[in-house]
């Protein structure tokens, strides 16, 4: 539905400028309603109202229309992300030092990714500290505006790390943007169990404290 069209259908019902007082949410300018990048940092829903584009069924951001994601998908960080990479609402917190010590200390961090060892001047994992420091940090595979993070807080899609330790080739998952995120991990052919991945998915979804 157009951004006019919206005006005119829902004008009689708030009045807009005029009338009695729009709904929560509803933008009017000029006698219709009015919502895009200018003024919604959410997304647009058909009724021209700007929404915080969080759900499944209104999923976006930037004033954008919204989108409804399909039942294989799930709305994080507001775009809609395949299920393994979607944030579920139920998931628990877990902090920096909980997730250093249970998985990527013993798993990744007295190896490869120690310091001085083969990978640890990418990313190291050898103290909690350092795990902490992950969070943010540009992936090596990042392109040129660095939006690919080695963890990105609250969004799996755009954190290599979860795209590595999810791959079920000898490959990690390409990136949001098609890009590559080099060989999966560990890198010592064993995979992670569910339960480890499970901790590094809901200290990532927590927003990585």
């Amino acid at each position: 539905m157009s951004r006019l069209f919206a005006g005119v259908v829902f004008a009689a019902l708030c009045g807009c400028d005029f009338g009695p007082t729009c709904r929560p949410g509803t933008i009017c300018v000029g006698g219709v309603y009015d919502c895009g990048p200018h003024n919604c940092s959410g997304c647009c829903n058909s009724a021209g109202s700007c929404v915080p584009g969080t759900s499944d069924l209104t999923c976006g951001s930037g004033g954008a229309q919204c989108a409804t994601c399909p039942t294989s998908e799930g709305c994080t960080g507001s775009m809609c992300v395949p299920m393994i990479d979607h944030c579920p609402p139920d998931a628990g917190v877990v902090t920096a030092a909980q997730v250093h010590s249970s998985v990527l200390g013993p798993r990744c961090g007295a190896t490869c990714h120690a310091f001085g060892g083969s990978a640890g001047q990418y990313a190291t994992m050898g103290s909690e500290v350092s795990t902490k420091g992950l969070a943010r940090k540009a992936s090596r595979y990042a392109d040129d505006f660095e939006r690919l993070k080695i963890v990105d807080p609250g969004r799996l899609r755009s954190s290599s790390l979860w795209l590595m330790v999810t791959a079920t080739g000898p490959n990690g998952r390409d990136g949001p943007r098609g890009e590559k995120t080099g060989p999966s991990e560990p890198s010592d052919g064993t995979t992670l169990s569910e339960v480890e991945r499970q901790q590094i998915r809901d200290w990532i979804c927590a927003g990585a404290p």
